[in-house]
């Protein structure tokens, strides 16, 4: 295949490949689009980057774009939060876990700039970067608390946070450092650390429903059709008929200001309200004279409910099968939404991929080009001044050759190019199968876990009614 044919067979084949969409998963990415450029105009429709607003209007900046995240360096330089995250990573990580970010090709990039490019990638990994966008940008939920308070409420009140000193943080970072404050104001900012990092109700049922069954049973929510964790108050709100025929065990009213707390909130906050208004809501208080429901004390102390309260058992009883099959229908839809989430994950790094090898086979085309137009402009200007003859013959051999040598570097380079495209597709396959597997594996981990649950509790309360009957336990 002649060179002019191979290259536009290279350039329509990439071409293809971006129409057609197809999701090739890569494990080395290529080179990654470029770190948010944070900046606006000042009154004089100067544009200035974050960096210099930070030094000469400070006071300025979190009002309007808090989420142009960084920090002075010891120089009072301010330094965005990806310098920080490179080059004083746990500093940051200790101070500042409300920089959302990950790694891409060993450079950290913001969340918003992950939003961006692979969104299904952050859908997948962190549902708790909690955003959305506006004018085809993404923002963090500091700024929409900010800029969009009322809109907050109304559609994400799980965005949990609260400001300090006019800067909102995430309900993470006021459990890492007020979680004296949380647990008096809002205990119903359901959050947990794991490896040393906070992570909220969303996250934990995601990538581990099995642990929150057992340990928390009470931080009640559930994924609506976009796969986004909503808390129970937010169902109570939005979709109360769905709630009372799914999760009726959800206990819980709105207060005069319209924003719905469980049962548990409301008997710590005010227990004869509740003996008035809900004389239904059945529970008991722990040793620390924390209020839970029947249902969080049947999931985490079976011997206390068979000790001092007897007369749940029945209700007990009849709730489990409901309560597995729930339970059971949440893992499917989750497991299926992950895997929607990957493969349109690979979806979008192809896209990606074709934008960037396009771009590179356009570079080389246009070496080549600029190289053999001076090549040819130096021959033309010898042309002028060698005379017909031994000398002339010279000269051209020497043309010759040197177009034949920058033919062959430029080959070389095609060669090159399409070698280390193919190499990376292979990788990407093999990545993808890999986190294929591992998702197949976390299922069904999850599933095993559920059904042992869900057996070892069938057996407990069956045992515990037989006794509580007068019947002899089969395990007596």
């Amino acid at each position: 295949m002649g060179t002019a044919n191979r290259i536009r067979w290279i350039l329509g084949l990439g071409l293809i490949l971006l129409a057609l969409q197809v999701a090739r998963a890569r494990a080395q990415w290529g080179p990654a689009p470029a770190q948010l450029n944070w900046g606006d105009y000042d009154t004089g429709h100067i544009w200035h980057d974050a960096a210099w607003w930070w030094a000469n209007h400070a006071g300025w900046v979190p009002g309007h774009h808090p989420e142009w995240w960084g920090d002075f360096d010891d120089t009072h330089v301010w330094q965005p939060a990806w310098w920080w995250r490179v080059n004083h990573g746990d500093w940051a990580r200790t101070h500042h876990p409300e920089w959302w970010g990950d790694v891409y090709e060993g450079t950290w990039y913001p969340a918003a700039w992950w939003w961006q490019y692979y969104p299904s990638w952050v859908r997948l990994h962190h549902p708790e970067w909690w955003g959305d966008f506006d004018q085809g940008a993404w923002y963090p939920a500091g700024w929409w608390w900010q800029q969009r308070r009322a809109w907050v409420l109304e559609h994400h009140p799980e965005w949990w946070g609260e400001f300090s000193q006019g800067v909102w943080y995430p309900a993470p970072w006021w459990w890492q450092f007020q979680p004296g404050w949380v647990r008096a104001n809002h205990p119903d900012w359901w959050c947990y650390p794991d490896g040393g990092v906070w992570y909220p109700a969303g996250w934990w049922w995601q990538f581990h429903p099995d642990w929150v069954r057992a340990h928390y049973p009470d931080w009640w929510g559930d994924f609506d059709d976009d796969h986004y964790w909503r808390p129970a108050g937010w169902w109570w709100e939005h979709n109360p008929a769905w709630t009372r025929t799914y999760h009726p065990n959800w206990q819980g009213d709105f207060d005069d200001h319209h924003a719905w707390h469980s049962d548990a909130w409301w008997m710590n906050h005010d227990a004869a309200w509740v003996g008035q208004h809900h004389p239904e809501w059945v529970g008991d208080y722990d040793d620390h004279h924390v209020w839970h429901a029947m249902s969080w004390w049947a999931r985490t102390d079976p011997a206390f409910v068979r000790q001092k309260h007897p007369e749940w058992l029945p209700k007990i009883q009849n709730s489990l099968e409901s309560d597995h099959a729930l339970s059971q229908q949440a893992l499917v839809r989750r497991h299926t939404q992950q895997t929607r989430d990957l493969d349109q994950f690979r979806l979008e790094q192809q896209q990606e991929a074709a934008r960037q090898h396009a771009a590179q086979l356009q570079n080389i085309e246009q070496r080549h080009a600029a190289q053999f137009q001076a090549l040819e402009q130096a021959h033309a200007s010898k042309a002028t001044t060698t005379d017909a003859g031994a000398d002339w013959v010279q000269v051209e051999t020497r043309h010759s050759q040197e177009v034949q040598t920058l033919q062959r570097q430029h080959d070389t380079q095609l060669k090159q190019l399409e070698q280390q495209n193919v190499a990376q597709e292979e990788a990407a396959a093999r990545n993808h199968m890999a986190q294929q597997r591992a998702l197949t594996q976390q299922h069904t981990t999850q599933v095993q876990a559920l059904e042992r649950e869900h057996t070892e509790m069938t057996r407990q309360y069956r045992a515990a009614a037989s006794v509580s009957r007068g019947a002899p336990s089969p395990h007596r």
